[in-house]
């Protein structure tokens, strides 16, 4: 008798986790998109990218804040790590127009490409079940649970250090 809501408790529980992982793996999604958005609007191209361009990438970076944010929200266990990466963003948005200005284009490809890898890295990290399932985990699915900790530190470091590039400004 004593089985029965304790099998029911167990898979709310069960559904409850899983359903917060697609959302992870949703807002994770909406980062990487935008951000890639905004990392190939800064490819080298002109010496000098147009205020519409700076605009465009500017905001781009704001939204792929905003979806950071609401992923914060929803992983607690890590928020120290991802408000380190938001961090990081919101320094290069404020600062992008004369942040670019002082790179030369093989650093704006660079830094594209960094902003590139990070919302790989960002959209890895809350997806790592993915490769244990086929998909949505089964009820039954006892694998690892996002996000993985090691390409989380590793996004972090690509963050906080931008290799190749000269210190973001504070």
């Amino acid at each position: 008798m004593v089985m029965l809501p304790v099998g029911v408790y167990w898979g709310v529980q069960r559904a409850s986790t899983y359903s917060r992982w697609q959302t992870q793996f949703r807002l994770a999604q909406s980062f990487t998109f935008i951000l890639e958005d905004g990392s190939a609007l800064l490819t080298a191209g002109p010496d000098t990218l147009s205020e519409s361009t700076l605009v465009a990438a500017g905001n781009d970076l704001r939204y792929a804040g905003d979806s950071l944010d609401a992923l914060r929200t929803l992983d607690w266990d890590h928020v120290n790590q991802l408000d380190r990466i938001g961090y990081a963003l919101v320094r290069l948005q404020t600062n992008l127009s004369t942040y670019l200005g002082n790179l030369t284009s093989a650093q704006r490809n660079t830094l594209s490409g960094l902003l590139h890898a990070l919302a790989d890295k960002i959209l890895s990290t809350y997806t790592n079940y993915a490769r244990f399932t086929s998909g949505n985990p089964s009820l039954w699915y006892f694998g690892p649970s996002p996000p993985d900790e090691n390409l989380l530190k590793a996004t972090v470091d690509l963050a906080v250090n931008w290799p190749g590039l000269p210190p973001l400004p504070t």
